[in-house]
């Protein structure tokens, strides 16, 4: 069964609710996708220079140092610097969806999105054990189908999204180096070829991690483009609507 008509007040009052969460989630996402940047404005800011690494050392000694940490950044930070956007810009962009559809006459008679709770997602957990899924739309589309998978990577990340992290992780745990070091303007192209490569490496790799291991074997069939363009998601039992 689909969810009941809303009441006029939940009309009146759900444009401001989607406004207020796309605000937030949007806000969390600039933030999120700032982070790459925040060892170098962070080091830049403090006055710390290239140069300080190279006073009094072990040139092997150092080197050796110097790729531990690097493989640890990009393992670790790495990851979480492309995680953090997958888990917040899905749901900004719903939000501001749902807010767009709730100004439309067509919707008014249904409600907008849906939350689930899961156990295989990471999150802030209920007193059940389970994670709550929320802005998770009625009305499924193209769109939203394509958001709801980024969604689903972002909040239950699989280990091709891990290996995804790990070139973008380099190019962020060298990137103070070549900015902040006063490098002609030949090195500095260079430098920014190589962030840019890194950065398309990690992106090829998410695409690849959106895609379900199923999806290789059934090809490009098509099979169920009309219902998920033009059907309702179902809610799953215990589902609460918005």
């Amino acid at each position: 069964m689909y969810a009941p008509v809303p009441s006029r007040i939940a009309l009146l009052l759900r444009p401001i609710g989607y406004l207020v969460v796309g605000v937030v989630w949007t806000a969390l996402a600039a933030i999120t996708l700032g982070l790459s940047a925040a060892l170098t404005i962070g080091l830049g800011s403090s006055g710390w220079h290239p140069h300080d690494l190279f006073h009094d050392v072990n040139p092997i000694a150092f080197t050796l140092e110097l790729a531990v940490i690097a493989a640890i950044w990009a393992a670790l930070i790495g990851f979480l610097l492309i995680l953090l956007p997958l888990a917040s810009i899905p749901l900004a962009v719903l939000s501001w969806t749902y807010l767009a559809r709730s100004l439309q006459p067509d919707y008014s008679r249904e409600k907008l999105s849906r939350t689930t709770q899961s156990r295989d997602s990471i999150g802030p957990q209920t007193v059940s054990g389970t994670v709550a899924m929320s802005l998770q739309p009625i009305r499924r589309s193209a769109w939203t189908d394509t958001w709801m998978r980024v969604y689903a990577l972002g909040w239950s990340p699989n280990g091709r999204l891990w290996l995804a992290g790990l070139p973008w992780g380099v190019a962020t745990f060298v990137m103070p180096g070549w900015v902040l070091w006063p490098v002609g303007p030949v090195a500095a192209v260079l430098w920014t070829l190589l962030t840019a490569a890194a950065l398309g490496w990690t992106v090829r790799l998410m695409l690849r991690a959106l895609q379900p291991p199923s999806s290789r074997r059934r090809g490009s069939s098509g099979t169920g483009r009309g219902s998920s363009r033009s059907g309702r998601s179902r809610p799953s039992a215990g589902a609460t609507h918005r």
